[in-house]
């Protein structure tokens, strides 16, 4: 089985805003894009099993998903992601 990776959009909003513009660092999101095409993609709101009625919280979205929760960089790293 491969590696599941969760990843908050949160994470992507503070990299445009804060390291990664899109005019100043338009790799670095051709390399998002490719990730979000190539791999299986969900929604939190689509994997939380606990209760469909409330805001479902990255832990245990996490958690059902078998993925560990880390951050943006440890993944890039993990994926041996490169600009």
């Amino acid at each position: 089985m491969s590696k599941v990776y969760l990843l908050d959009s949160n994470c992507l909003i503070t990299a445009k805003n804060s390291f990664y513009p899109f005019d100043f660092a338009p790799s670095f999101w051709e390399h998002i894009k490719k990730w979000i095409v190539t791999f299986e993609t969900k929604s939190k709101d689509q994997c939380s099993k606990k209760n469909p009625q409330k805001r479902a919280k990255i832990p245990d979205v996490a958690h059902d998903l078998g993925a560990d929760c880390i951050g943006l960089y440890e993944m890039m790293r993990d994926l041996h992601f490169k600009l």
